[in-house]
């Protein structure tokens, strides 16, 4: 009896479930679903190898009900369970989300690390740079201590000294002599044209030169080393003396203290003046009048007051061209420094940094006077029809006079403040 005849008879049955397979199936499509080499040769359940196909033994079904059962069951003998593979694939998921997990922790605490450690180089840094910042103060603040504030005067070359403040008898470093070409360069303006509205007068520093015969008398040096005075500098605020001097071609600066006390009185002048001279080695004998008028100049709070006896044209330093903007005849302004040249003396007016000579091809410029309050006023309400330079100094002249017979009150603390004109 032929195998496939009971297989065919197998396929025709109608009692499979629907959805399986039909009837129509050929063999091949029959075995393509793992059933080749099904054969109900033999009664009962046992299992042999198709003649045909060579395959491994199976099962032979003795029914149709057998044969049903086996075809609805081989698929899930054949494969694993589909619970199974769900549960290993979740488990890799799992370990899978755990690992990366695990990464990404380690790489956050990677990075906070590294954060942690740049703050703490940076913290380190900084308190580095602090410490060493703190250091630089301190060390800056002992020696601003131990050095005296310092104020800068203007000398009659135009070239500014600093001078110790308070007062020592130490000399300064002697400054190497300044070019011809700088020595009278203009100076900075100081007055500003608020503080000249107000009628405020003005706080300079005013220097002096020694008086001609003063001068010849120390413009040699004997074998003895005697000091030649240059000039004298003189400081309203903080009231205060200086004196630019020179020993053996060194020049040198030495700012002498003054009380405010002691020049209150007009009388004790003279006695001061002569105290100073007797203190200071490179002050003269005959240089005792000379401080004692500086003395009260200084005690009065007053400029040199000078008026015009022609018009005069202003220049930007001494023995220079004129050029510039012109004091008319009978104008009054402060000096606050004078220096003498071949051709005489030049004066620089107070305010505006100008210069003008005494005596010019000859003739008379300008000479000292004391006007009194009804004059300055006069003559201050004249000026505004001219430059504004002429009614600048007719302003200061006119603030002098006001606070003239006002001496300089002691101070608990003077003020450092010092204009320079």
């Amino acid at each position: 009896m032929s195998t496939r005849g009971p297989i065919k008879a197998v396929h025709g049955l109608s009692t499979f479930s629907e959805g399986s397979w039909s009837p129509q199936e050929s063999e091949g499509s029959f075995a393509g679903r793992g059933f080749v080499g099904l054969s109900p040769s033999r009664a009962g359940s046992d299992w042999s190898s198709s003649p045909q196909s060579g395959a491994a033994p199976v099962r032979r079904p003795g029914s149709a009900h057998g044969v049903r059962s086996e075809v609805h069951e081989a698929p899930y003998r054949m494969s694993p369970s589909s619970d199974s593979l769900l549960e290993e694939s979740d488990r890799k998921r799992d370990k899978k989300e755990k690992k990366s997990k695990k990464d990404k922790k380690e790489k956050k605490e990677k990075k906070q690390k590294k954060e942690m450690a740049r703050d703490l180089e940076e913290t380190d840094s900084d308190k580095e740079h602090k410490t060493r910042k703190e250091k630089k103060e301190k060390k800056g603040k002992k020696e601003k201590k131990t050095k005296e504030p310092v104020r800068q005067l203007s000398d009659s070359g135009a070239s500014l000294e600093e001078v110790a403040k308070p007062f020592a008898p130490a000399p300064l470093e002697a400054s190497p002599p300044e070019p011809e070409s700088q020595r009278h360069a203009p100076l900075d303006r100081c007055n500003t044209e608020e503080d000249e509205m107000m009628g405020a007068r003005a706080e300079v520093a005013t220097s002096f030169r020694p008086a001609k015969d003063s001068e010849a008398e120390g413009s040699t040096l004997d074998s003895s080393g005697v000091s030649r005075i240059l000039r004298f500098l003189l400081s309203f605020d903080p009231p205060g003396l200086t004196v630019v001097w020179d020993k053996q071609g060194e020049r040198r600066t030495t700012a002498m203290r003054v009380d405010a006390e002691e020049i209150c009185e007009p009388e004790g002048l003279k006695q001061l003046a002569a105290r100073l001279v007797r203190k200071w080695e490179f002050l003269q004998q005959s240089h005792t009048s000379q401080v004692e008028s500086l003395l009260r100049r200084l005690a009065e709070r007053q400029l040199p007051v000078y008026r015009t006896v022609c018009e005069v044209q202003t220049s930007a330093a001494p023995r220079t061209a004129a050029e510039g903007p012109r004091l008319p005849s009978g104008a009054l302004f402060l000096v606050v420094e004078r220096s003498r040249g071949t051709d005489g003396w030049w004066l620089r007016l107070a305010t505006g940094g100008r210069w003008l000579p005494e005596l010019q091809e000859a003739k008379t410029v300008a000479v000292g006077c004391e006007p009194s309050k009804a004059q300055a006023a006069e003559w201050l309400q004249k000026s505004r029809s001219f430059d504004v330079l002429v009614a600048r100094n007719a302003r200061l002249v006119c603030a002098q006079l006001e606070t003239r017979s006002a001496p300089v009150a002691p101070r608990e603390k003077p003020a450092a403040q010092q204009v320079r004109c």
